[in-house]
């Protein structure tokens, strides 16, 4: 079969103006099609995010907790988009956070935050320390110098 877009030019003249579900459905093919087509046009894809008229729903709904909820792992993690440091679906780990705001600067990606008293949702400042790997055993902080165990 052939390929639905032939240039890289063709298709970010189409992303200008339309969304990828648009641009599928004037194709007639899936928006996993279109995705294909820009990976292979190298096109960066953009974090999916909720419609407009979604989002508002959604701070109506009544299970709505402020964009706060548990992940799989047990972490609280928080509704922020526009974070640079936010999942795919928009959701950042709340103790990242917590730890970025303190320190006054984004962590790396090799630093970890270890919650000393090992409860997941304990994001208090002074249970929160950034160590580096491993995450286990006797740890010095790479900012502070602070040594402490991790069990």
């Amino acid at each position: 079969m052939k390929s639905q877009f032939q240039s890289k030019e063709e298709l970010d003249a189409l992303l200008q103006r339309l969304s990828v579900e648009e641009i599928a459905r004037e194709r007639r093919v899936t928006p996993k099609t279109v995705y294909f087509s820009m990976r292979r046009l190298v096109i960066p894809t953009p974090k999916t995010r909720a419609p407009a008229h979604l989002e508002s729903r959604r701070e109506k709904h009544w299970h709505w907790k402020d964009g706060r909820i548990l992940n799989k792992d047990g972490y609280v993690i928080l509704l922020m988009p526009d974070h640079p440091g936010a999942s795919i679906s928009g959701y950042v780990l709340e103790h990242r956070l917590v730890m970025e705001k303190h320190l006054k600067r984004r962590l790396k990606s090799w630093e970890k935050v270890h919650h000393v008293n090992r409860v997941k949702t304990d994001n208090r400042i002074e249970n929160l320390r950034v160590v580096s790997t491993p995450h286990y055993g006797e740890v010095t902080c790479p900012r502070c110098g602070y040594e402490f165990m991790i069990h």
